[in-house]
């Protein structure tokens, strides 16, 4: 074998050696994140494959519902604050202070919480329908609390200022339409027992205001037109108790009073009738009084 020769077998084992070596020490391929195509050859390429989620690096978070944490910043899909823009697939929680729909509004002042059973509660004013129970603000049962401004509304049997008092049984309601004595009708709208024209609130109402002819003029003929007193013709003060007429004209025994006014003094003084002091009724008088201070009506 020649010198030559020699030597050229000498480096070609050498060179077959080192191909060898760097067959088997080179570094495996690296996913080029930026790059199209899957460098690593492991069935996902640049922002897909893990390998490219590093903090402060150019992958976005994907807001879905996947595990994945592709900005590397410790949270991911909709617990990553990244995904909390306007319109997103992220949804208000309603419980944690965050706005995750980027809607600008926070947990319960997200209309998106105002769902039956939704802990959401009525915050009673605004006009918003919190807790998602079909009432509003003051027409909600839960705002019937001390504090909370409901005013009472005075019917409907609801204690809405909680004060213990409902409706007409309530001091708020005193003079308002809902708890006045309408005076007919049959029911009691003020709740204090005495229905229609037994109330004294009625006691000038039209409705209950005593009639000459259909109330007055049987108690006076009853007790007054007797006795040769007060009728046609003859009787004490020249008038007739039986003629309405008779009981406008200005009384000589009342002064400045008219007669059917002064008839009524002479009663309760117990003046008239004669010689039979108590003999008209309590009831009687007052059916007299009540026409009187209603205005002598006919």
């Amino acid at each position: 074998m020649t010198k030559v020769a020699w030597l050229t077998g000498i480096w070609s084992l050498a060179l077959a050696g080192a191909l060898g070596n760097a067959s088997c020490t080179s570094e495996p391929p690296v996913e080029q994140c930026f790059l199209p195509g899957d460098e690593d050859g492991n069935g996902l390429a640049d922002c897909d494959d893990a390998t490219c989620w590093r903090a402060n690096g150019e992958c976005k978070e994907k807001c879905d519902d996947q595990p994945n944490d592709e900005d590397a910043d410790g949270t991911f899909g909709c617990d990553d604050p990244d995904c909390w823009v306007k319109d997103g697939t992220c949804a208000e929680a309603c419980t944690d202070g965050k706005d995750e729909d980027g809607d600008g509004a926070v947990d319960c002042a997200d209309s998106d919480c105002w769902v039956k059973d939704g802990g959401c509660p009525e915050s009673c004013v605004g006009g918003n329908d919190e807790d998602g129970d079909g009432a509003v603000d003051c027409a909600d049962s839960d705002c019937w609390t001390q504090g909370a401004g409901c005013a009472e509304q005075c019917s409907g049997g609801n204690d809405e200022d909680a004060d213990a008092a409902t409706d007409c049984f309530d001091s708020d309601c005193m003079g308002k339409p809902e708890c006045t004595e309408s005076c007919t009708g049959g029911k009691d709208e003020d709740v204090d027992n005495l229905v229609d024209c037994d109330d004294p609130d009625c006691l000038l109402d039209p409705a209950c205001v005593p009639s000459f002819d259909a109330d007055v003029k049987p108690i006076f003929q009853k007790h007054c037109a007797g006795q040769a007193c007060h009728i046609e013709g003859i009787g004490a003060g020249l008038f007739v108790v039986t003629k309405y007429d008779d009981m406008l004209k200005p009384s000589m025994a009342c002064a400045g009073k008219q007669k059917g006014e002064c008839a009524l003094i002479r009663i309760k003084e117990g003046s008239m009738p004669k010689d039979c002091v108590g003999c008209v009724k309590p009831d009687d008088i007052a059916v007299i009084q009540a026409w009187v201070d209603g205005g002598l009506a006919p």
